[in-house]
């Protein structure tokens, strides 16, 4: 298995990559709600708002992973929280240390723009909720109830 390389790139990057439409489907079956459509122009006006950052995992120039980053003061505390918004790596490429490095760059990048934590939610039971409870440094805080409408 191919070690994968992390690169910063724009939301739009993940989007035009071949293979996105394949990556974003699996996603969405797997972490998301079926039937997600990301919202090119919402991304687009995050990042230009300095409040997103997109990291890919590649292997050769295929992409394979990728994860972003949300940034903003919370209003209740003053202080700069980062919460992965997306995270995700192509089942034929987990094993690779392609999670771990996208986890390792989003945490770097949250530590540059002075951000005091950062959070990251994950499906009870999932293989990222068992990723994340061994990860050093990473522990439970809150619990997050959903309610489908």
């Amino acid at each position: 298995m191919s070690t994968p390389s992390i690169r910063r790139v724009s939301h739009l990057e993940i989007l035009r990559a071949v293979n996105a439409r394949e990556l974003i489907a699996e996603y969405a079956a797997e972490c998301s709600m079926p039937g997600a459509e990301p919202q090119a122009e919402t991304y687009a006006a995050m990042e230009h708002a300095g409040a997103l950052q997109c990291f890919g995992a590649y292997v050769a120039e295929e992409l394979v992973g990728f994860v972003s980053v949300l940034t903003a003061v919370m209003p209740h505390n003053g202080k700069r929280m980062a919460t992965v918004e997306s995270l995700f790596v192509h089942p034929g490429h987990r094993g690779s240390g392609a999670g771990n490095d996208l986890l390792f760059a989003a945490e770097q990048y949250a530590d540059e723009t002075e951000c005091v934590a950062i959070t990251q939610t994950a499906r009870i039971g999932s293989r990222l909720d068992r990723v994340l409870s061994r990860r050093a440094g990473s522990q439970p805080s809150h619990t997050v109830y959903t309610r489908w409408l």
